[in-house]
Protein backbone atom coordinates (compact mmCIF):
# COMPACT_ATOMS: atom_id res chain seq x y z
CA UNK A 1 0.00 0.00 0.00
CA UNK A 2 1.27 3.21 -0.49
CA UNK A 3 1.17 6.40 1.18
CA UNK A 4 -0.54 9.09 -0.96
CA UNK A 5 2.10 12.00 0.37
CA UNK A 6 5.47 9.97 0.32
CA UNK A 7 8.54 11.65 -0.05
CA UNK A 8 9.19 10.02 -3.57
CA UNK A 9 5.65 11.59 -4.79
CA UNK A 10 5.98 15.05 -2.81
CA UNK A 11 9.04 15.47 -4.63
CA UNK A 12 7.14 15.37 -8.10
CA UNK A 13 4.73 17.48 -6.69
CA UNK A 14 6.07 20.63 -5.37
CA UNK A 15 2.47 22.43 -4.76
CA UNK A 16 1.27 19.85 -2.83
CA UNK A 17 4.81 19.80 -0.59
CA UNK A 18 4.02 23.49 -0.56
CA UNK A 19 0.25 23.16 0.68
CA UNK A 20 1.24 20.44 2.85
CA UNK A 21 3.55 23.08 4.83
CA UNK A 22 0.96 25.96 4.87
CA UNK A 23 -1.46 23.77 6.54
CA UNK A 24 1.24 22.90 8.67
CA UNK A 25 2.10 26.06 9.35
CA UNK A 26 -1.14 27.50 10.23
CA UNK A 27 -2.31 24.46 12.63
CA UNK A 28 0.49 25.06 14.85
CA UNK A 29 0.81 28.64 14.44
CA UNK A 30 0.67 29.72 18.09
CA UNK A 31 -2.49 31.89 19.12
CA UNK A 32 -0.11 34.80 20.14
CA UNK A 33 1.31 35.01 16.81
CA UNK A 34 -2.35 36.08 15.70
CA UNK A 35 -3.18 39.93 15.84
CA UNK A 36 -3.47 40.80 19.28
CA UNK A 37 -7.31 42.73 20.13
CA UNK A 38 -6.79 46.56 20.71
CA UNK A 39 -6.30 47.78 24.46
CA UNK A 40 -8.84 50.44 25.55
CA UNK A 41 -8.50 53.28 27.78
CA UNK A 42 -10.67 54.56 29.94
CA UNK A 43 -10.91 57.77 32.37
CA UNK A 44 -13.16 57.42 35.30
CA UNK A 45 -15.68 54.97 32.75
CA UNK A 46 -15.21 57.25 29.34
CA UNK A 47 -13.04 55.79 26.91
CA UNK A 48 -10.29 57.94 25.44
CA UNK A 49 -10.18 58.72 21.93
CA UNK A 50 -6.97 58.31 20.82
CA UNK A 51 -5.26 59.01 16.95
CA UNK A 52 -2.68 56.12 17.83
CA UNK A 53 -3.41 53.27 19.36
CA UNK A 54 -1.81 52.30 22.92
CA UNK A 55 1.24 49.49 22.68
CA UNK A 56 1.93 47.13 24.68
CA UNK A 57 5.90 47.15 25.07
CA UNK A 58 7.42 44.32 28.18
CA UNK A 59 4.19 44.15 29.86
CA UNK A 60 3.61 47.84 30.10
CA UNK A 61 1.09 50.16 28.35
CA UNK A 62 1.90 53.01 25.94
CA UNK A 63 -0.26 55.74 24.69
CA UNK A 64 -0.18 59.17 23.74
CA UNK A 65 0.90 61.81 25.72
CA UNK A 66 -1.51 64.74 24.65
CA UNK A 67 -4.86 62.80 24.98
CA UNK A 68 -4.51 61.16 28.40
CA UNK A 69 -2.72 64.42 29.80
CA UNK A 70 -5.49 66.51 28.61
CA UNK A 71 -8.23 64.05 30.42
CA UNK A 72 -6.26 64.09 33.59
CA UNK A 73 -5.99 67.62 33.68
CA UNK A 74 -2.50 68.43 33.03
CA UNK A 75 -0.40 70.57 30.84
CA UNK A 76 2.24 68.62 28.75
CA UNK A 77 4.96 70.60 26.68
CA UNK A 78 7.15 68.93 23.88
CA UNK A 79 10.90 70.31 23.87
CA UNK A 80 11.93 68.74 20.23
CA UNK A 81 15.56 69.75 21.27
CA UNK A 82 16.20 67.50 23.41
CA UNK A 83 13.37 64.92 22.67
CA UNK A 84 11.35 65.51 26.20
CA UNK A 85 8.09 65.77 27.62
CA UNK A 86 7.25 67.78 30.36
CA UNK A 87 4.27 67.35 32.22
CA UNK A 88 2.71 69.87 34.69
CA UNK A 89 -0.06 69.13 36.84
CA UNK A 90 -0.76 71.19 40.03
CA UNK A 91 2.35 71.46 41.87
CA UNK A 92 4.36 68.20 40.27
CA UNK A 93 6.44 68.38 37.08
CA UNK A 94 7.38 64.79 34.85
CA UNK A 95 9.92 64.88 32.76
CA UNK A 96 10.27 61.62 30.29
CA UNK A 97 13.16 61.70 27.49
CA UNK A 98 12.42 59.50 24.55
CA UNK A 99 14.14 56.29 24.56
CA UNK A 100 15.34 56.56 28.34
CA UNK A 101 14.40 54.61 30.80
CA UNK A 102 15.20 57.29 33.38
CA UNK A 103 12.60 60.02 34.42
CA UNK A 104 12.59 63.15 36.12
CA UNK A 105 9.34 63.63 38.65
CA UNK A 106 9.77 66.53 40.85
CA UNK A 107 13.73 66.50 40.35
CA UNK A 108 13.99 63.47 41.51
CA UNK A 109 15.33 60.49 39.31
CA UNK A 110 12.85 57.50 38.32
CA UNK A 111 14.09 54.13 36.56
CA UNK A 112 11.18 52.92 33.58
CA UNK A 113 10.43 49.84 32.90
CA UNK A 114 9.64 50.83 29.35
CA UNK A 115 10.74 54.21 28.46
CA UNK A 116 8.77 56.85 26.48
CA UNK A 117 8.78 56.22 22.31
CA UNK A 118 7.84 58.00 19.34
CA UNK A 119 5.21 55.79 16.95
CA UNK A 120 3.75 57.36 14.01
CA UNK A 121 4.87 61.15 14.80
CA UNK A 122 3.21 60.47 17.80
CA UNK A 123 5.15 60.40 21.55
CA UNK A 124 3.78 57.44 23.39
CA UNK A 125 4.39 57.67 27.21
CA UNK A 126 3.54 54.36 30.26
CA UNK A 127 0.49 55.10 31.40
CA UNK A 128 0.78 53.59 34.55
CA UNK A 129 3.75 55.88 35.84
CA UNK A 130 2.48 59.16 34.46
CA UNK A 131 -0.91 58.32 35.51
CA UNK A 132 0.20 57.25 39.03
CA UNK A 133 2.42 60.41 39.46
CA UNK A 134 -0.45 62.29 38.70
CA UNK A 135 -2.63 60.40 41.57
CA UNK A 136 -4.65 58.85 39.53
CA UNK A 137 -5.14 54.73 40.42
CA UNK A 138 -4.40 52.35 37.11
CA UNK A 139 -6.43 49.01 36.99
CA UNK A 140 -5.70 46.71 34.01
CA UNK A 141 -8.47 44.56 32.83
CA UNK A 142 -6.41 41.00 31.11
CA UNK A 143 -9.90 39.92 30.09
CA UNK A 144 -11.49 42.85 28.36
CA UNK A 145 -7.65 44.11 27.66
CA UNK A 146 -8.99 47.69 29.19
CA UNK A 147 -6.73 50.03 31.32
CA UNK A 148 -9.32 51.77 33.82
CA UNK A 149 -7.80 55.21 34.82
CA UNK A 150 -9.66 57.18 37.94
CA UNK A 151 -8.45 60.35 38.98
CA UNK A 152 -8.87 61.38 42.69
CA UNK A 153 -12.53 62.64 41.92
CA UNK A 154 -13.80 59.29 41.25
CA UNK A 155 -11.61 57.33 42.90
CA UNK A 156 -13.81 56.06 46.25
CA UNK A 157 -12.84 57.20 49.51
CA UNK A 158 -14.65 55.56 52.23
CA UNK A 159 -16.13 58.05 55.35
CA UNK A 160 -17.53 57.18 58.28
CA UNK A 161 -21.16 57.83 58.72
CA UNK A 162 -22.39 58.85 62.45
CA UNK A 163 -25.07 56.54 64.05
CA UNK A 164 -26.73 55.95 67.24
CA UNK A 165 -27.01 52.16 68.47
CA UNK A 166 -30.94 51.81 69.88
CA UNK A 167 -32.89 48.98 71.37
CA UNK A 168 -35.89 47.44 70.94
CA UNK A 169 -37.81 49.49 73.25
CA UNK A 170 -36.01 52.78 71.76
CA UNK A 171 -37.66 51.85 68.63
CA UNK A 172 -40.83 52.53 69.04
CA UNK A 173 -39.47 56.01 69.90
CA UNK A 174 -38.40 56.34 66.61
CA UNK A 175 -40.71 59.01 64.39
CA UNK A 176 -41.70 57.33 61.04
CA UNK A 177 -41.35 53.74 61.69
Amino acid sequence: MKYPLTSSRLKRSPSRWLAAMILFMILTMPLSAAAQPTVTIEIDGTPLALEVSPVIEAGRVLVPVAPLMRALGAAVQWLPESRQVVIEYQTDTVVLTIDSAQASYNDSLVQLQVPARILEGRTLVPLRFVSETLQAEVQWDEVNRVVHVMTQETIFQPRSIPFTVINESQLAEVPGL
